[in-house]
């Protein structure tokens, strides 16, 4: 009897202890679950990139320019989440066909584009061989070879002609891309397309294709053109409110420094070094000063040189109007009392040609005295030159 009670009160004691022991387990159990140091669950990263992935596919739907920063945002946060491949295919297939309609938009919808493609394929390198025939000195010398040059005159007159073709189709898209809303807004979409598929590792394909030509161009090239054709357009609209753009009555009054022949030159000066890709220049009023002093000095004196009978050089003569600028260069013409001839003399005359084209010239002046013409180029470092 004794040893049965004692068998008993062993078993409520074990009872006791496995109660106390349950309420701790719990109590443990559920403190570790409050306690925020302790890992949570984590997602699968690749079912988090389907997820976004899917959501980043839907918003390619309009492609408003405006939502772009998100779209990029989201873009970056699957990249984070994928190793390779960085998209899953179906993404990337997405990304192409998006890519495909928008290229076909911009043929179809804007008329120039079409025939700009065409012939931007050729305008970089026409333009390429053109700059590098005319400043290559040994084979375009000045002063001229034995023969006058004639062979090489020719050789640079048919790459110029080239560059024409390839310009003429090209610069009416340009002229009119400032109010072209739809035009800026297919290219924005082509640049961003074009971006998601490079990073993901996913580029376009280089093969020779007229379309791969286009797309390339209107991807990168157009944008480039479109860029610099503003600046320059900025330019050349600020020469033009100095320069009256055709001749005046006779009678009519002007303040403008320089006459209308003289801005003409101005004019088709600058725009050839656009179509050449090179940027427009602003007019200078001191280098037209110094221009046309030396014409009249010409003129008066009966001589045709870049150096004065006393030694002065064009850049002593720019000193000498108070010119501050770095470098110096001049063209100098007789016999034609157009702008416009002047410029084609010089275009035809190889040192006077690579004068005209110097890429880091911002300014320029002309001055013209009867037959006799100076054209003045230089570099100053603020913009817009003095215009009094």
């Amino acid at each position: 009897m004794n040893v049965f009670r004692c068998r008993m009160a062993v078993l409520r004691e074990v009872r006791v202890l496995l109660a106390l022991g349950s309420v701790t387990l719990v109590g443990w159990a559920a403190c570790l679950a409050d306690d925020p140091s302790s890992p949570a669950p984590t997602e699968d990263p690749r079912v988090a990139s389907q997820t976004q992935q899917a959501a980043f596919v839907k918003s390619l739907v309009n492609l408003e320019p405006k939502e772009a920063p998100e779209r990029r945002k989201s873009f970056d946060a699957i990249l984070a989440l994928q190793s390779a491949p960085l998209l899953d295919p179906a993404t990337v297939e997405v990304l192409h066909k998006r890519h495909t309609s928008v290229l076909k938009s911009l043929k179809e919808n804007l008329k120039p584009v079409s025939e700009a493609c065409q012939a931007a394929g050729f305008l970089e390198e026409t333009r390429k061989a053109a700059l590098t025939l005319i400043f290559d000195e040994k084979r375009y010398p000045y002063p001229y070879g034995p023969d006058g040059n004639a062979k090489v005159n020719e050789e640079v007159a048919k790459l110029v002609e080239a560059v024409e073709r390839s310009w003429k189709p090209v610069e009416p898209l340009l002229e009119g891309a400032p109010a072209n809303k739809s035009l800026h807004k297919l290219l924005d979409n082509l640049n961003e397309l074009e971006g998601y598929l490079a990073d993901s590792g996913n580029p376009l394909e280089p093969d020779q294709s007229c379309d791969a030509a286009c797309r390339k161009w209107l991807g990168m090239g157009l944008r480039k053109e479109l860029e610099s054709y503003a600046a320059s357009r900025i330019v050349m609209d600020e020469n033009d409110k100095i320069v009256p753009l055709k001749k005046p009555p006779a009678k009519a009054k002007t303040s403008c420094p320089l006459n209308w022949q003289e801005g003409d030159c101005i004019r088709v000066t600058n725009r050839y070094r656009v179509m050449m890709g090179r940027k427009a220049v602003y007019l200078d009023l001191l280098f037209s000063k110094a221009a046309r002093a030396h014409s009249a000095d010409m003129l008066a004196r009966g001589y045709f040189d870049h150096i004065t009978p006393e030694g002065k050089a064009p850049w002593d003569r720019a000193k000498d109007v108070g010119w501050k600028g770095s470098g110096c260069g001049e063209n100098i013409h007789r016999g034609i009392g157009s702008g416009e001839g002047a410029f084609l003399g010089w275009r035809r005359s190889s040192g006077h040609h690579r004068n005209m084209l110097v890429e880091q010239w911002n300014v320029m002046g002309v001055g013209q005295a009867a037959g006799f013409w100076t054209l003045m180029t230089g570099t100053v470092a603020t913009l817009p030159p003095v215009r009094e």
